[in-house]
């Protein structure tokens, strides 16, 4: 004999309703703390800069923190990433991504104690600042060779990022730079440069 179909209740019928006229959810707000790479140079417009393209895959809600000339160490008439971690606090991120560490080649070289002490910092005010939000470590990148400056920069950018429980992403293995990607200023790279960066952090991601 058929069961008889219930009746949904009053508070059934409102819980349906509730669910069908929900907002749909925020996408994320991601902070790209980084250098003239995160700002975008190189790229043919600002929409095909390798953060744009990483939040637009991810369904990420972009804040571009990235100023050229700047580092974990370096300056360059502006702040170096931990003197901006205020501007990523008022974001109110659940993701941070910083990348960068090119500037710092020359610095490591006359002092690559306080380089390192510099990318631990960065990294420990974030954790201690945004307990709960994701935290991703991009490593440097370089058109030129890869060499031990390079390499003892990204080793420590991946020691930081271990030690905050962030992911690392490498840039170095394999090497995300072909030679036909760099442009003639010989520190930039194009729109593939762009995406190769983009398609790294992707993939490290997902």
């Amino acid at each position: 004999q058929p069961t008889p179909r219930e009746t949904p209740t009053a508070a059934q019928t409102t819980e349906a309703a509730e669910a069908e006229t929900q907002e749909p959810e925020e996408p994320p707000v991601a902070v790209f703390l980084g250098d003239s790479y995160t700002e975008g140079i190189g790229a043919s417009a600002p929409e095909q800069r390798w953060s744009t393209l990483v939040a637009g895959e991810l369904g990420w809600e972009e804040v571009n923190l990235g100023v050229s000339g700047t580092g974990y160490h370096t300056s360059a008439g502006e702040a170096e990433y931990q003197n901006r971690v205020g501007e990523v606090l008022e974001a109110e991120p659940r993701i941070v991504v910083v990348s960068g560490g090119q500037n710092d080649f020359s610095t490591y070289a006359v002092d690559p104690g306080g380089t390192v002490q510099a990318i631990n910092g960065l990294y420990e005010a974030l954790r201690e600042e945004l307990p709960r939000a994701r935290l991703v470590a991009v490593g440097p990148s370089t058109p030129g060779p890869v060499d031990q400056t390079v390499r003892a920069i990204d080793a420590a950018v991946q020691d930081a990022a271990e030690a905050v429980d962030a992911t690392y992403v490498s840039l170095l293995e394999p090497d995300v730079f072909t030679v036909d990607m760099v442009l003639p200023d010989q520190a930039h790279v194009d729109d593939r440069g762009h995406q190769a960066i983009a398609d790294r952090v992707i993939a490290a991601l997902e």
